[in-house]
């Protein structure tokens, strides 16, 4: 065998297949801490194909809440890569959340699956700030 493999996910209950369309491809280059509420992704375009208006950020899975789950990507050439940053709001209760995005051609999933997670602490109270 040669070249990367390629992974396919259907959810049969759905009948919605997830694969990587053929010529595009990105990966995950590196990432920012969240700050300030916001996460931001550096992906490369590892394809031959430019990316265009079809081309979006998409959450696809998770509980921390953000107000977009859909978020356009800048058109971006073969060979470069694009900042890609989504807000997210803090939850109320104390937990762990997790959001879980991926890039998304017309509707059709393909290249690396990134996340954000988030802690959120119980608030501190008069006792405990002593």
């Amino acid at each position: 065998p040669f070249g990367h493999i390629i992974w396919c996910r259907v959810n049969v209950g759905s009948c919605k297949r997830w694969q990587t369309p053929p010529r595009h491809y990105s990966s995950h280059l590196e990432s920012e801490s969240l700050q300030e509420g916001s996460k931001t992704w550096i992906m490369a375009n590892n394809g031959d194909l430019g990316w265009d208006d079809k081309v979006t950020f998409k959450c696809v899975s998770g509980n921390l809440p953000t107000q977009h789950t859909c978020v356009p990507v800048e058109h971006t050439a073969p060979g470069h890569s694009v900042p890609i940053t989504v807000q997210f709001d803090t939850p109320l209760q104390p937990g762990i959340y997790k959001s879980t995005w991926i890039l998304m051609h017309d509707g059709v999933a393909f290249g690396h699956i990134v996340w954000c997670e988030m802690e959120v602490t119980a608030p501190a109270t008069d006792h405990q700030s002593r």
